[in-house]
C-alpha cells in the first residue's frame, strides 16, 4: 500500500500543475474562447474559430491536448506534458509546435489505467449511445462501434459533451462512472514505447501515402493520356484539313485547265469554221485526199498531180507527184524541229512553206 501511495506521490510531482486562473487568462490573450469546462476531470477546453483548433488544457497534471485535422487521420490530438505557462502561450501561437515532450493520441492502449481494476479490464467494446471516458482527455458518449475501413479503421467515433466528435482505438475507453488517476510509466521505458508506436504509425502512413501517390499518378496519366489523344486528334484533323485543302486546290486546277481546254477547242472550233470543215474535189488520187481528210486539216496545197495538207498536231501527209526539194524538206523531218504551219505549191516545182517558229523557204 505504501509504495502505491508513493507511486502516485512521485507522479503528482513530477506533472507540472497550471494555474486555472492563468490558463484562461492566456488563452484570451491569445484569442481562444472557453467551450468546456469539467471539474471532475480537470480539464478546460478552449476553440479559436478562426483555426478551427481545439485546446484540452488538464491543469493539474500539465498536460496539453491540441485537436487538429490531420491531412491523412483525420481528426487527431496533440498531446503535451509538463506544460507550463511560457510554453502554454508559445502552444496556444502555434497548435502544431514540436516541443519534444509530446505524443499523439494513438491505436494502442495508452500509458493510463484507473483505479477500479475489474472495470479497468472490460474487454468488451462499448455499444452506441453508451458513455464512457477517452483515457488521459475526458467523458464522451460513443457514436459507433469499429469502424471496418478507412483511415479509421479499427477505431469507434465518441461525441465529448461540448459536440466535437473524434475517433479513438476502444482500447482507449474505459468507464466513466469511476474516478481515475494518471500512472506514469518509468520514463525511459515509455519513451522507447511511445518512439516505437510513433515509428509504426508513420510506416502506416507512409504506405498511406504510397497508395495516395499511386491514385495521384493514376490521376497524372489520365490527364497526359488526355493531353496525349487530344494531340494526336489536333494532328489527325491538321492532316485531314490539308488532305481537303490539296483537293480543292487540285479540283481547282482541274477546273482552270479544263476552262483553258475549252478555250482552246473553242478557238479551234472558231478556226475550223472560219477555213471550212468539208471540202468539194476532182482530184489525183482523190481517194487518199478523201481518207485523210478531217476537220483538224489547217492548210491544204495543190501543184500538178500532187496535194499536201497540214494537220492541227504539227503532222502533215502529201500524195504522189510532191515538188522534189519539198519532199526531201518535209520527209523524215525531225519531231523536235518545227512543224510547217503553211505551205502552197505552183507549177514547175516551185513552192513556198512556213514552219511555226516564223522561218521559211521557197522556190521561186
Amino acid at each position: 500500500g505504501n509504495s502505491i501511495w508513493c507511486s502516485l506521490l512521485i507522479c503528482i510531482k513530477m506533472a507540472t500543475a497550471l494555474n486555472l486562473l492563468e490558463v484562461r487568462r492566456i488563452a484570451e490573450e491569445a484569442g481562444y474562447s472557453e467551450i468546456y469546462f469539467n471539474d471532475k476531470s480537470r480539464v478546460i477546453s478552449f476553440h479559436k474559430p478562426a483555426d478551427g483548433v481545439r485546446i484540452n488544457v488538464f491543469w493539474t497534471t500539465g498536460t496539453v491536448g491540441t485537436c487538429l485535422d490531420h491531412p491523412r487521420q483525420g481528426k487527431t490530438q496533440l498531446f503535451r506534458r509538463n506544460v507550463g505557462a511560457a510554453l502554454l502561450r508559445r502552444i496556444l501561437a502555434d497548435p502544431r509546435l514540436h516541443t519534444g515532450t509530446g505524443y499523439r493520441q494513438r491505436s494502442t492502449a495508452p500509458a493510463a489505467s484507473f483505479s477500479d481494476a475489474p472495470a479497468a479490464r472490460r474487454r468488451a467494446p462499448f455499444c452506441a449511445g453508451e458513455r464512457a471516458h477517452v483515457a488521459g482527455f475526458a467523458d464522451c458518449t460513443v457514436r459507433s462501434g469499429p469502424l471496418s475501413s478507412g483511415t479509421h479503421r479499427g477505431k469507434v467515433k465518441i461525441e465529448y459533451d461540448d459536440g466535437q466528435t473524434y475517433h479513438v482505438h476502444p482500447s482507449q475507453l474505459g468507464p466513466c462512472s469511476v474516478h481515475h488517476v494518471i500512472v506514469v510509466a518509468e520514463p525511459s521505458l515509455d519513451e522507447e514505447e511511445e518512439a516505437r508506436k510513433q515509428l509504426a504509425l508513420l510506416e502506416a502512413e507512409e504506405a498511406a501515402i504510397g497508395e495516395e501517390k499511386a491514385e495521384v499518378q493514376a490521376i497524372l496519366k489520365r490527364f497526359e493520356d488526355d493531353r496525349r489523344r487530344r494531340a494526336e486528334e489536333e494532328a489527325a484533323e491538321k492532316i485531314r484539313l490539308a488532305v481537303i485543302a490539296l483537293e480543292e486546290k487540285r479540283l481547282k486546277e482541274e477546273r482552270v485547265l479544263a476552262r483553258i481546254r475549252e478555250e482552246k477547242r473553242m478557238e479551234k472550233e472558231r478556226e475550223r469554221g472560219e477555213r471550212g470543215r468539208s471540202t468539194i474535189f476532182w482530184l489525183c488520187n482523190s481517194d487518199d485526199v478523201n481518207s485523210n481528210f478531217d476537220e483538224t486539216v489547217t492548210c491544204v496545197a495543190l501543184g500538178g498531180n500532187a496535194t499536201i495538207m497540214l494537220y492541227e498536231s504539227g503532222t502533215f501527209m502529201w500524195t504522189s507527184g510532191l515538188p522534189t526539194l519539198l519532199h526531201n524538206k518535209l520527209n523524215g523531218r525531225q519531231n523536235s524541229l518545227p512543224s510547217p504551219e503553211y505551205v502552197s505549191m505552183g507549177s514547175q516545182n516551185r513552192y513556198y512553206v512556213r514552219f511555226k517558229d516564223g522561218k521559211s523557204e521557197w522556190v521561186g
